[in-house]
């Protein structure tokens, strides 16, 4: 005779393993981390493929200088010692160191204007000698004063052959009109150029012929 087998006993709920807390450090299951492609990098930088390569940076002779480097060309205004250095040699003077508006060039002070003014004054009344001793005196000084004084005896010293040229005819026609025109265009000139020194301005004398530099 059979027995049946024991058919287990569902009365009572069998006991369930305890819930153990999650291990820290424990990660979820792979299925559900986020792709390398969504995660942030640490900090938030940016990835290496963004950065600046090295191509494109700037070369060592394109990088700015600490200072801006001065300037030695003489300009409207210019200061520093190498453009005041300039001011005092006649062949590096620019062509608006002359004329109508040369007065913002030089900047100079009322009284080396008036000085300025003598070195014509002077030579209408006393020849080359007046314009000779300021250029001697103030041409390390002014470079103002220097340049009219040079102007002034350059004139001069054009001047002297057609004086001396003149004198010796006085005794006919010829060396009056000639000692005559020397004068009047020596006092027109020299006047000008007075009244461009009072007014802080350069003045070319035209006919001059440039011996003294």
């Amino acid at each position: 005779m059979t027995q049946n087998p024991q058919q287990p006993d569902n009365s009572h709920p069998r006991p369930m393993p305890p819930n153990y807390p999650e291990a820290p450090g424990l990660q979820p299951p792979y299925g559900s981390q986020p792709s390398y492609g969504s995660q942030q990098p640490y900090g938030s930088q940016p990835s290496y493929g963004s950065q600046q390569p090295y191509g494109s940076q700037q070369p060592y002779g394109s990088q700015p200088s600490y200072g801006v480097p001065q300037s030695y060309s003489v300009s409207p205004g210019a200061h520093g010692p190498a453009a005041d250095q300039a001011l005092y040699d006649s062949r590096l003077l620019p062509p608006q160191a002359f004329g109508t508006g040369s007065e913002g060039f030089w900047q100079t002070p009322p009284s080396d204007r008036s000085t300025a003014v003598w070195t014509h004054i002077g030579s209408i009344l006393l020849g080359w000698l007046l314009p000779l001793i300021l250029f001697l005196v103030k041409k390390d000084e002014s470079p103002f004063v220097r340049e009219h004084a040079r102007q002034s005896l350059n004139f001069e010293l054009t001047l002297f052959p057609i004086f001396f040229i003149g004198s010796i005819f006085t005794l006919t026609g010829v060396g009056l009109l000639i000692l005559l025109a020397a004068a009047i265009v020596n006092i027109v000139f020299h006047i000008n150029g007075a009244i461009a020194a009072n007014r802080g301005q350069g003045y070319r004398i035209p006919l001059a012929i440039s011996m003294v530099k």
